[in-house]
């Protein structure tokens, strides 16, 4: 898997893991963000592509 990093920042493709997670977490990110989530997740094809998550570092 490719995996970006800048001296602050780690960006990797959205894994089904992290649909999961993210889902678990319950922020409030809006309506789309929350539709993409539940296409993500009923459709793995749409894995890796287009759908990239940006961490600080430090977690």
């Amino acid at each position: 898997m490719i995996t970006l990093q800048t001296k602050r920042l780690t960006l990797h493709p959205c894994t089904a893991n992290d649909v999961t997670r993210l889902q678990q977490q319950h922020y409030d990110n809006g309506p789309e963000v929350q539709h993409h989530l539940m296409s993500v997740a009923s459709d793995p094809s749409l894995l890796y592509w287009g759908s990239w998550l940006v961490m600080t570092k430090d977690g």
